[in-house]
């Protein structure tokens, strides 16, 4: 069995599924390749129920009738025949004239730049595993810290009571898509308390660790799905699990200082307590070993 560790690899394996002498456990390629769609997630959204930031491909029109802040994006990091760089990450400008030359990198390397409003807002996600157009195993998490900074991965999050409404959009989404399998819904929280639908990811995520911790084996029960095999219970997870990046954490915290480098470096030791960890766990050294061994040796020329 096989699984892809990104939207690029996700996407590929799906797409040559038929050619690979192992169950993949991504959905059909159309489908997959539809949920990756950044314009096509916008479009789907408010028939279900969901918010959406407007979303529009960067085309000569859109860029020149675009006013105001813009969020810049792949509209999707695949598509077959690509031979250049795989991913490249979205980036927030102050308007169209100081974004134009990310949206030409992502041109030159194959891929199709879509314009997005950006939504200040708290980055939150719903989880679970979709099986027989139901949503198993549901956990919602809010991300306290991220890394890179303003917009990247989560190096600190918790988890919190399943928004019912929410969660029901999410599953009249993914039954439009025909999904199936892992999925992690990506929100912005606005300050009006309104959740804006910014990505889809069908493939195992950085905070994999805190959706376990909270209650429900999603990656083992994925596996059994692909295989065909019974599934285990999947109850929804439970509020208040915290979640802790430390290396990504610290990198934060020498970038935002929340009170100052130090008070926001010591910060990771209170939250660290009780908290799951991305990578450390006292039963299993090896991969941390092997993480702090690959830091430390020196870079050639």
């Amino acid at each position: 069995m096989v699984f892809g560790g990104g939207d690029d690899w996700m996407a590929a394996l799906a797409t040559y599924a038929d050619a690979i002498p192992a169950a993949v456990a991504h959905p059909d390629a159309d489908v997959v390749m539809a949920a990756l769609d950044k314009v096509e997630l916008a479009r789907r959204a408010p028939a279900a129920g969901l918010t959406a930031p407007r979303t529009e491909p960067a085309t000569a029109a859109a860029l020149a009738s675009w006013a105001g802040p813009v969020v810049v994006k792949s509209r999707a990091h695949w598509h077959r025949g690509l031979r250049h760089e795989l991913r490249i990450e979205a980036r927030r400008y102050a308007d169209v004239a100081t974004a134009m030359p990310r949206v030409q990198r992502l041109t030159k390397a194959g891929l199709r730049p879509v314009l997005q409003e950006p939504v200040d807002g708290t980055l939150e996600a719903l989880v679970g595993l979709v099986h027989d157009g139901r949503l198993l195993g549901r956990l919602r998490q809010r991300s306290l810290a991220l890394w890179p900074t303003p917009s990247g991965v989560t190096c600190r999050a918790e988890t919190l009571a399943v928004d019912e409404d929410l969660a029901r959009g999410a599953v009249a989404l993914l039954a439009d898509l025909r999904w199936s399998g892992l999925v992690q819904l990506q929100f912005l929280r606005d300050r009006r308390g309104v959740p804006h639908l910014i990505d889809l990811n069908g493939r195992f995520f950085g905070s994999m660790a805190l959706t376990v911790a909270a209650g429900a084996n999603l990656p083992d029960a994925w596996g059994r799905q692909a295989l065909g095999e019974d599934l285990p219970d999947l109850p929804d997870g439970r509020p208040g699990v915290r979640f802790l990046w430390a290396a990504g954490d610290l990198r934060r915290a020498r970038i935002e200082r929340r009170g100052g480098v130090l008070a926001d470096a010591g910060s990771l030791l209170r939250w660290l307590p009780g908290a799951v960890t991305s990578v450390w766990d006292p039963r299993d050294p090896r991969p941390t070993a092997t993480l702090v061994r690959e830091r430390l040796r020196p870079r050639g020329r």
